[in-house]
């Protein structure tokens, strides 16, 4: 199951998640922070900043048993000037997920569009709400670690700290709804935000009934335009299960020229 995906990357993203500004931290790493949680959260979507990307990324999927299984995928994203996002996922190996497609379309003045295409099936499906908790793609990412829309959260700082010497905003969010907490199982993120680049470093994900499940790390930053920074791995561990997956991103492209044709419908079911 997939959703929206805001480079991200998240996936991813995310993530799609991880990216990040590159603005001018606006406070001495040891004192509190000077901008709300919510401020420092708009800080590391990079994709504000940009119009359109394109990147490959590869997805090691590894079980308890240290078992690994690849796969290869194709992200593209748009920002138009009104605001509407749009994103495009296409796996391109191995063979039994070949041709799966997820496309998102998010329009600020209206409601999320999200569809997904199974080779299986030989058709699109739009995606209900409902299925933000699932596993994307049998992954230790959900669905929702991708495509997280930070309007349906509430943002609190929580001070400052270090992570691998990184000092960084600590800022928690919370699911603004009952029923959402409920059906993602997530009570809150805790989100570790490195305070010179804003880029996330790590994050932090609490089951419904506030245990830990999932902590996501990032690294091998690459600077992708003038100030703007991006991590060409990113890392999930389920810490229950122990399990983890790891996406690594290459051919990395900004701008490319894509316009809102390139993220129709039929565009799902074109294998590239």
């Amino acid at each position: 199951m997939l959703r929206k995906l805001r480079i991200v990357l998240v996936l991813l993203t995310t993530v799609v998640l991880a990216l990040g500004t590159g603005t001018a931290v606006l406070g001495g790493t040891g004192g509190a922070p000077e901008l709300t949680g919510r401020e420092i959260m708009d800080r590391t979507r990079a994709l504000e900043l940009i119009r359109d990307i394109t990147m490959d990324m590869e997805m090691t999927i590894t079980n308890h048993r240290g078992q690994q299984r690849v796969r290869a995928l194709t992200s593209t994203s748009l920002r138009e000037d009104d605001g509407t996002e749009y994103s495009l996922i296409r796996f391109t190996a191995p063979a039994d997920v070949r041709g799966t497609g997820f496309l998102s379309i998010q329009d600020p003045a209206g409601s999320d569009e999200n569809w997904i295409y199974l080779p299986a099936l030989g058709r699109e499906r739009r995606m209900a709400s409902d299925e933000r908790g699932g596993s994307f793609m049998g992954s230790d990412f959900t669905v929702e670690d991708i495509s997280i829309n930070l309007d349906e959260y509430t943002f609190t700082t929580e001070g400052t700290d270090t992570v691998d010497g990184t000092a960084v905003y600590v800022v928690g969010g919370v699911p603004a709804t009952a029923d959402m907490a409920r059906d993602l199982d997530v009570s809150k993120r805790i989100y570790y935000v490195c305070r010179e680049r804003f880029i996330t470093v790590k994050t932090e994900t609490f089951d419904e009934t506030g245990n830990l499940v999932r902590v996501m790390t990032t690294g091998d930053y690459l600077e992708i335009g003038d100030g703007l920074w991006m991590p060409q791995v990113s890392e999930m561990r389920n810490v229950q299960a122990n399990t983890s997956t790891r996406l690594a991103y290459d051919n990395i492209t900004v701008n490319p020229g894509f316009t809102a044709d390139d993220f129709s419908r039929r565009q799902l079911s074109r294998v590239r």
